[in-house]
């Protein structure tokens, strides 16, 4: 399952396997339910006025709702699975990224494809940078990609096989040499940083040169990651069910949360940052309550 906070953290979008998109309210409450997909609804998007829903589906498309009406407003056609889906800060845009290797940039009025770039494996992330300018994007042959929103073009480039020598221990050395997926990438709230979350079991921070800032080694393969609001904070998802939570400054781990089975596949904070989602394996979705030092799971816990 995937989730995404609205942008005044009242609702929850999620995506899932039965290929529909729903919205539920703070409280667990299903609100709406989009159904137009014909396979798994892989990732869920919204616009930042709050007014439309993108999602990216296994069949290949992706479709932008109406939050309100439940109407679909524009459909655009991959030709093959799409993975990922983000608008750009003014809702003008948006750019999905699919298992061909290809990311394309879209006309949110129109449906018209503006540009593609060619990552040469399937792109499995894609994030626009809340200043406009950039796109950063994430694939299965270890790279992860900043292009320019406008143009498409190249700017930066993360190299996930890079490992500093001395903090990779023995038992992750193993997996440096071999091609890995870069699972999920989002940047901070001012726009300077990317957060990326990859099979490697690890999570980086990055400028957007291409610098590596900070690296958190965690347990398992991360599915998912989200920054906090107020940038001090970064959430991640793991493959053996877990969340956690490390300070951005200091790299502290403040938190380790166990969910009862399953891999985490999608976590979301929400912009006030009280609380995060996460999605896991059943088509299920948790929400817990912040701040962190009162950590708590609430009473959400949803199937469907």
């Amino acid at each position: 399952m995937t989730v995404c906070w609205s942008p005044q953290g009242r609702r929850i979008a999620s995506g899932s396997s039965d290929n529909t998109v729903r919205i539920w309210n703070r409280k667990g409450s299903e609100t709406m339910k989009y159904g137009g997909h014909s396979d798994t609804v892989s990732c869920v998007s919204w616009s930042p006025n709050g007014k439309y829903i993108a999602s990216a589906s296994k069949d290949c498309s992706v479709h932008i709702w109406n939050v309100w009406s439940g109407k679909r407003k524009l459909q655009v056609e991959h030709t093959i699975p799409v993975h990922s889906v983000c608008w750009s800060p003014s809702g003008d845009k948006f750019a999905s990224g699919s298992a061909d290797g290809k990311m394309r940039v879209w006309d949110s009025e129109t449906g018209t494809q503006l540009w593609e770039e060619d990552l040469f494996g399937a792109v499995l992330s894609v994030s626009w940078s809340p200043l406009g300018d950039k796109i950063v994007s994430s694939s299965e042959n270890s790279a992860t990609v900043v292009s320019d929103s406008e143009t498409g073009q190249m700017v930066g480039h993360m190299n996930h096989k890079t490992h500093p020598r001395n903090q990779v221990s023995r038992r992750y050395r193993h997996i440096v040499s071999r091609p890995i997926e870069v699972s999920s990438v989002t940047w901070s709230p001012d726009g300077q940083f990317v957060l990326s979350g990859s099979w490697d079991r690890t999570v980086r921070i990055w400028n957007a040169n291409g610098e590596l800032v900070q690296m958190f080694y965690l347990s398992d393969k991360v599915s998912s990651v989200s920054w906090s609001p107020d940038g001090d904070k970064i959430v991640s998802g793991t493959y053996d069910s877990k969340i956690y939570v490390h300070n951005v400054k200091s790299g502290q781990l403040i938190d380790t949360l166990k969910i009862a089975r399953g891999p985490v596949y999608s976590v979301s904070i929400s912009s006030d940052g009280s609380k995060i989602v996460a999605g896991t394996a059943g088509d299920t979705l948790h929400v817990w309550d912040m701040p962190f030092d009162d950590f708590m799971e609430s009473d959400i816990s949803l199937r469907f």
